[in-house]
C-alpha cells in the first residue's frame, strides 16, 4: 500500500475516533450521575456562546471531570472551565448545549466528596 493510502486510512480513522468519543463536540451527552442531585442550569448560559469540549465529552457526569472552552459575548472574550469543587460534596460542572455552555450546582452522591472536580468515594 502506498505512504499516501496508509496515512489517508490514518487520518480517517482518527476522525471517526474524536467523533465517537466525543471530543470537540458542541452538544454534549446529557447523561446526570444516579444519586447526584442537580440544580437548574444557569440562567446566564446564553452569554456564552460557540461551545466545545476541550476533551472527553462527560455529559452531566459527576464522577467525570471535564473542560469546556466558549466565547463571552459580554467580555468578548474566549472563556475556559473545568467542573470544580465547591465544597466537599458539591461540584460545579460544566457542558455544552446547542453550542452554549451551561453550568450546574451538583451535590455528590452518598458516601461521595467533591476531590479536584470529581465526586469520589470516602
Amino acid at each position: 500500500m502506498k505512504r499516501e493510502g496508509i496515512i489517508s486510512i490514518v487520518v480517517i480513522v482518527l476522525a471517526f475516533a474524536m467523533t465517537a468519543f466525543g471530543f470537540n463536540q458542541t452538544t454534549g451527552n446529557v447523561t446526570e450521575t444516579p444519586g447526584a442531585y442537580y440544580s437548574d442550569s444557569n440562567p446566564r448560559f446564553g452569554a456564552y456562546s460557540d461551545c466545545t469540549y476541550l476533551g472527553l465529552n462527560d455529559g452531566w457526569d459527576v464522577n467525570v471531570k471535564s473542560k469546556v472552552r466558549a466565547y463571552d459575548r459580554t467580555r468578548q472574550e474566549w472563556q475556559e472551565s473545568e467542573d470544580n469543587c465547591d465544597s466537599e460534596s458539591i461540584v460545579v460542572e460544566y457542558h455544552c448545549e446547542d453550542g452554549y455552555l451551561k453550568e450546574r450546582i451538583v451535590r455528590c452522591p452518598a458516601y461521595t466528596n467533591c476531590v479536584d472536580g470529581v465526586c469520589a468515594r470516602r
